[in-house]
């Protein structure tokens, strides 16, 4: 990190953000002789003239032509997302000088640690003790390519990894269970229905002790269904104690998985039941322990200008399921993830044999991220329809070992091939009423079988029901602030 300065008594400070906080923090801050110069806040108009101090607009600066050096800015937002933007801002304008609590942080890791860390200390009153003040400049930010980020630690010729869940898979092995075997893991539903059910979210844990039985964890001579759900709610509260913990135990206990080349993702052969857990506490990145061989085979080499300034731009940042770039997977929206895992677990209840055998048409948009995905659910062949961005798209399939997608920018003769699954998500969310109409048309006469969209509203599902008369909702989402309805339309 690049410099400190230690918060005096000669620093002008300035509160963004105009609460009970920043109040309380304001006559903290005077009664032990520091100056706050003003506050900033969006509703100046409003608050100014209400407090011993100015209450002004960032966008009209009044320092804007000063030396910043003098500037201490503390941003005291409620909302914490809203610090580091607002922290950017400030940083354009000349100041460096800024406490704030980084969260879904663009900053290295250890750097935000040390922000936020500054930041309770000031709220504790500790001023004392803020002798390294952190200065903030451009060149810490970025989404940098590094796999340091995934890598948890190293043992010998094996590595303990942060995997993506989209990448993990079950065993191979399941012979009593076929449907089970090599799926993904966010379609586990017999596993996850046993979490709901011991916590009382559910009625129904009948799969999960059928599989029980096959796998001969029981037999009339020794455990009854009773004995089996005892063992395993100890077994949730012993996953629950070490999480309040920390993430400890997982890594030191991490699933062990290797590398499937045919679907480039990773099948566990065993810890199911820890990675499970953490799929239904919301984990993105779970622990796994993998071979170095397997680590090199997902870390396939490929440095793109073009894909460092896609995520270090504005915009919607492209999934990518690789160990240089999780630092990007986790800044970036989830709406795309939650999706794919509501449609896996429609597909294992719906499809025994997955896509296997059919093909796939992705038009949501999101770079390609549901062909890849239709891919790993065994799709015989996948194609993006994506009018600009190819180059893009295909680094990202390089990167994820699907060079082989098809990657299509016109319409006409997109529209002259028949898919089986269509992928469409929330790609028409922003068309006018006419124009979201003749794609819905579009897409049901490219669609053989099923297609999977986001909907806003009842008429646009009357559109939609027009074309596919079966319609099943799998959840609803928040998406680019709106509620949404995802939808499985079938022929």
């Amino acid at each position: 990190m690049e410099g400190t300065v230690h918060f005096s008594k000669e620093l002008r400070l300035i509160l963004y953000g105009v609460n009970l906080v920043s109040e309380r923090l304001y006559r903290a801050l005077e009664d032990a002789g520091y100056h706050v110069e003003a506050f900033f806040d969006r509703r100046y108009r409003e608050l100014n003239g209400q407090y011993p101090v100015p209450v002004r607009a960032l966008s009209d600066d009044p320092y804007g032509g000063m030396e910043k050096d003098g500037f201490c800015v503390i941003i005291l937002l409620q909302n914490a997302a809203q610090h580091e933007p607002i922290a950017r801002d400030f940083l354009k304008r000349g100041y460096r000088r800024i406490l704030f609590a980084p969260v879904l942080s663009e900053l290295p890791d250890e750097t935000a640690a040390a922000f936020r860390k500054t930041y309770n200390l000031l709220l504790e009153g500790e001023y004392q003790e803020l002798r390294n003040i952190p200065l903030l400049h451009d060149g810490l930010f970025g989404l940098e390519d590094s796999v340091r980020h995934s890598i948890i630690e190293k043992e010998g010729s094996h590595l303990v990894v942060w995997a993506p869940v989209e990448l993990l898979h079950s065993g191979l092995v399941l012979l009593e269970h076929p449907e089970l075997t090599n799926i993904p893991l966010s379609a586990y539903t017999h596993y996850l229905e046993l979490f709901q059910y011991l916590q009382g979210e559910t009625g129904n844990c009948r799969a999960y002790l059928e599989c029980c039985v096959a796998r001969g964890y029981q037999s009339p001579n020794s455990y009854s269904d009773q004995d089996v759900l005892t063992q395993r709610k100890q077994l949730l509260e012993t996953y629950m104690t070490e999480l309040n913990k920390g993430m400890g135990f997982f890594i030191s206990s991490a699933a062990a998985a290797k590398w499937n080349d045919g679907l480039n993702a990773f099948n566990l052969t065993d810890g199911h039941h820890r990675s499970v857990f953490l799929l239904a506490r919301g984990f993105r990145y779970i622990p796994v322990r993998i071979s170095g061989e397997d680590f090199r085979k997902w870390n396939r080499v490929c440095r793109s200008e073009r894909l460092r300034a896609c995520l270090n731009g504005g915009g919607k940042r492209p999934h990518i399921l690789h160990p240089g770039y999780k630092k990007a997977g986790e800044v970036s929206d989830r709406t795309d993830l939650l999706q794919l895992q509501s449609i896996q677990r429609w597909m294992a209840a719906e499809h025994g044999g997955w896509l296997e055998g059919k093909t796939a048409l992705d038009l949501s948009g999101a770079h390609g991220y549901y062909a890849r995905g239709a891919l790993r659910m065994r799709a015989r062949g996948a194609a993006v329809y994506a009018p600009e961005g190819k180059e893009l798209i295909e680094e990202i399939g390089a990167l994820e070992g699907f060079p082989c997608v098809e990657i299509l920018d016109r319409w006409d003769e997109t529209g002259k091939t028949a898919y089986h699954t269509l992928f469409v998500l929330g790609a028409l969310a922003d068309m006018p009423a006419e124009e979201k109409a003749r794609w819905i048309e579009r897409c049901a006469q490219a669609c053989r079988e099923e297609c999977f969209a986001a909907v806003q509203d009842a008429g646009e599902l009357e559109l939609w029901k027009d074309r596919f008369p079966e319609a099943r909702s799998l959840r609803k989402l928040f998406d680019r602030g709106r509620t949404v309805e995802l939808y499985a339309l079938r022929k």
